[in-house]
């Protein structure tokens, strides 16, 4: 089973511990995306107990994710961190072929603004016809990230994408 995890957290809990998984994380250093690289480091060594890759954008320029196409071969899971980036043609065709082979998307988004009307923290969707989860929070700030319920939330929501009797 593969899945996709496009930004960070969710309400559902399974008791059962779930094998460990390859799970890829891409992030960018932005001013304005929560500190992500050091935030997931974090939270991957901390927290998940799975095989973690952290794909740091920008590097070697922008826009580009050095090292995402290899690493998508072998993922369970990709954890999306960015905002405003738009990946060069053939990660792009990685992206979309994970996408379409079964998987789950958990999306971790930004809302820092003050004057945007007040939205969702949390959602879940299903995506195209084999009705792979979405999930998608805007919490992920380096002060969200000290809270324990939001840890818990995000790993909570890695495991709901990545539990195949969940589906």
């Amino acid at each position: 089973m593969r899945a996709i995890v496009l930004a960070l957290f969710s309400l559902f809990a399974f008791a059962a511990p779930l094998a460990a998984s390859n799970i890829v994380i891409m992030v960018v250093e932005d001013p304005n995306n929560y500190e992500a690289p050091r935030t997931m480091r974090d939270f991957a060594e901390k927290q998940l107990g799975h095989q973690v890759t952290i794909i740091d954008g920008n590097k070697p320029q922008m826009h580009h994710f050095e090292g995402l196409v290899e690493a998508l071969k072998d993922a369970d899971l990709l954890v999306l961190f960015s905002r405003r980036r738009f990946p060069p043609k053939d990660q792009m065709a990685a992206i979309r072929a994970h996408l379409a082979a079964d998987v789950t998307p958990l999306l971790i988004g930004t809302a820092k603004t003050e004057t945007s009307p007040p939205m969702p923290i949390a959602w879940t969707r299903s995506y195209g016809a084999k009705k792979a989860r979405i999930f998608y929070t805007s919490l992920g700030a380096p002060e969200d990230m000290q809270i324990a319920d939001v840890r818990r939330l995000l790993v909570n929501a890695v495991k709901w994408t990545l539990n195949p009797e969940a589906r």
